[in-house]
C-alpha cells in the first residue's frame, strides 16, 4: 500500500512540472530499483536468508581442582630381618640334634667319620663269659653297638661292609655257622675288614626247645667252622635265634664259654612290611648310651638302613663299637680319637 500511494504522489509531481516547469527549484525524484522480472534465461535472483545462529556463550574453562596425591613415604632402608635357617651341622657334635627325635638324615646328606671316637681293628683281648645273659652295655663317652646276625643272602653283605668302612666302625658279626659253610669267602673277608666273630648257632633252631647237650652241640659246630676258616673264636657271645632261650640254654651256653647276648632294639627287618624308612626309624627310637642293637645282613635295604641310620646317631655324638668293647670293664682303652 505504501508503494501504490508513493508512486500516485510521483506521477502528480512530474504532471505539475510540464505544466508549470520545474526548472528551480531542483526536485530531486527518488527512484526505485525494482529487480528485473525473471526471464527464462535469467535465473531468479535469490537472497539467501540469513538463518540465525543461536550464539552460544563462550566456552567456560574448567581448571580441575588439584589432586590429591597422597604424600608418599620415605622409608628409611632397613635391614632385612635375619632369618637363621637351620643347617645341618656334620661335624660331630655331641647331643646335637637337628631332625626330629625318630627321623634318620637322608642318605644324600650322610658322610663319613663323625663319630668323636672310634675303634680300629685289632686282637684286642677277647674275655670269657662273664655271666650268663646280657641286654646292654656301659653307656659311657655314648657309645652303642650295632652287631649283625650273618644269614640269608649274602648280596648286601658287601655294600654293607663299605658302609661301615665310610663310618670307621668295627662292630660284631655273629656267625650261623652253616651259612659260613656255603658261604665260606665273607668269614674271612670280616676279620679282613677289622669286625670281630660271634656265635649264631648252627641250624638257627629254637634253643628254647633244645636240651643241654643240643645246645652245646650247635655252638661247637659253627665254632669249629670259623676255627677252620679264620683261625679266630666266636666266644664269648652267642645270639639265640628268634631270641630263644631257657634257664637250660643259657646256662648250657655258659658252660662251653659263651654268654648270650639279647638286644635292646633292632629295625625289626623280619618284617616285610617294614620299609627303608620304617626300619631306621625303628632303630632310633630304641637306640641309647650303652644300647645292644642288631639287624640281620639279608635285606637289600640294610646298606641304606644303616647308613643312615648310623650317620644320624654320629651326628648326635655316638660312637659305634664292637660288643666286647662296649662290655669292657673300661671301653675308652680302645677308643682312638677321630680325626
Amino acid at each position: 500500500m505504501e508503494k501504490w500511494k508513493l508512486g500516485r504522489w510521483t506521477a502528480t509531481i512530474v504532471l505539475l512540472c510540464l505544466l508549470i516547469g520545474c526548472a528551480s527549484p531542483e526536485v530531486i525524484v527518488p527512484t526505485i530499483t525494482q529487480s528485473p522480472s525473471p526471464t527464462a534465461t535469467t535465473p531468479p535472483t535469490v537472497t539467501p536468508t540469513a538463518t540465525t545462529v543461536p550464539t552460544l556463550p563462550p566456552p567456560v574453562t574448567f581448571t580441575p581442582a588439584p589432586t590429591a596425591v597422597p604424600p608418599t613415604a620415605t622409608m628409611e632402608p632397613t635391614a632385612e630381618p635375619t632369618v637363621d635357617i637351620p643347617t645341618l651341622t656334620l661335624e660331630p657334635t655331641v647331643g646335637a640334634v637337628t631332625l626330629g627325635e625318630n627321623d634318620c638324615l637322608p642318605r644324600a646328606a650322610v658322610i663319613a667319620a663323625q663319630a668323636p671316637f672310634r675303634v680300629d681293628g685289632a686282637d684286642w683281648p677277647r674275655p670269657p663269659a662273664w655271666q650268663n645273659e646280657v641286654f646292654s652295655g656301659r653307656g659311657a663317652n655314648n657309645l652303642i653297638h650295632l652287631g649283625f646276625d650273618v644269614e640269608g643272602s649274602p648280596e648286601p653283605l658287601a655294600e654293607i661292609l663299605d658302609v661301615l668302612d665310610r663310618h670307621h666302625v668295627k662292630t660284631t658279626m655273629f656267625i650261623l655257622g652253616s651259612w659260613a659253610d656255603n658261604n665260606p669267602s665273607w668269614i674271612d673277608m670280616f676279620v679282613q675288614r677289622g669286625h670281630e666273630l660271634a656265635n649264631h648257632t648252627y641250624t638257627h633252631g629254637n634253643m628254647k626247645e633244645m636240651d643241654a647237650a643240643t645246645v652245646q652241640d650247635e655252638l661247637n659246630r659253627t665254632e669249629a667252622v670259623v676255627q677252620r676258616l679264620t683261625g679266630k673264636t666266636t666266644k664269648p657271645w652267642l645270639r639265640p635265634p628268634f631270641g630263644s632261650r631257657s634257664d637250660v640254654s643259657l646256662a648250657a651256653a655258659y658252660e662251653a664259654g659263651w654268654t648270650t647276648v639279647i638286644w635292646s632294639g633292632s629295625p625289626e627287618d623280619w618284617r616285610p612290611e617294614f620299609d627303608e624308612d620304617m626300619m631306621c626309624r625303628t632303630l632310633l627310637e630304641s637306640s641309647h648310651a650303652g644300647g645292644i642293637l642288631y639287624a640281620h645282613t639279608g635285606r637289600p635295604e640294610m646298606p641304606a638302613v644303616i647308613d643312615r641310620y648310623i650317620g644320624t646317631m654320629q651326628q648326635r655324638g655316638y660312637t659305634f663299637v664292637p660288643l666286647t668293647v662296649l662290655l669292657s670293664e673300661n671301653p675308652t682303652t680302645y677308643l682312638a680319637e677321630e680325626q
